[in-house]
């Protein structure tokens, strides 16, 4: 199975710099690798996360080699670390959806969630819980003093609250965007929680990612929702 990257249109070094100037603007970690397990996009938070060392995040590291940093660091617990990488990289060549939660040694907790990506390799998405992890339970804790209504409602509440800090829209959009263009850039631009767009100096749209129309309210079935080739004075009113 081809690379994510490995085709006619393949991305160039500009081409991945805006790639990773985009992901940086997400709030999460964000991590992508390739069929061949190979680290091909990340952005800042990732790398702050787990505190990685810079000479081990690069394109082309190998999921391997940043398990084991982890693994070594007690990120997975006690027990063999050898063991501990071998059934975390047989897991991840499954290329199958997973979500978890884990507490890390330095006491904060961290959601994980990834999904395959069709054409190979997968994107997850590391979310930082914490906050949630502390009000379940302390509403644990004073569970005597609150009513099981109460106590339903807030669990649902953190439930939601987990579920949208784990970006589960941004990773459906880069799965499925992945997988309907070969124009590698576009991809991600697309999956991201921002409208992002170039303007050239007449200040005509000549990219948009999918977010303008919900970022400025624009209705889906209006005829000003593909932006690319139009005027910025053709699409919203002067004064904005």
């Amino acid at each position: 199975m081809p690379s994510l990257w490995q085709n006619d249109g393949a991305l160039t070094e500009q081409d991945i710099s805006l790639i990773e100037s985009g992901l940086n603007l997400i709030q999460q970690g964000v991590s992508i690798y390739d069929s061949n397990l190979e680290l091909v996009a990340w952005n800042r938070r990732f790398v702050e996360i787990y505190n990685l060392p810079n000479g081990l995040v690069k394109r082309g590291s190998a999921f391997e080699d940043v398990v084991k940093f982890l693994a070594a660091e007690g990120e997975y617990g006690d027990g063999d670390v050898d063991k501990m990488v071998e059934e975390r990289v047989n897991r991840a060549r499954m290329f199958e959806p997973h979500y978890l939660e884990r507490k890390r040694p330095n006491g904060t907790s961290i959601a994980v969630e990834g999904h395959p990506l069709k054409n190979g390799g997968w994107v997850a998405v590391y979310t930082d819980v914490t906050a949630q992890k502390n009000q379940e339970e302390l509403l644990k804790e004073r569970s005597e003093f609150l009513s099981d209504r109460l106590l339903q409602d807030s669990a649902r509440l953190s439930e939601t609250n987990r579920q949208l800090l784990a970006a589960n829209r941004a990773l459906e959009e880069v799965k499925y965007a992945l997988t309907a263009s070969e124009d590698r850039l576009q991809v991600i631009n697309k999956s991201l929680p921002a409208h992002i767009a170039y303007l050239d100096r007449n200040l005509v749209y000549r990219f948009s990612n999918l977010r303008l129309p919900e970022i400025w309210g624009i209705p889906k079935n209006s005829a000003k929702k593909e932006v690319v080739g139009e005027k910025m004075e053709d699409i919203f009113p002067s004064d904005d």
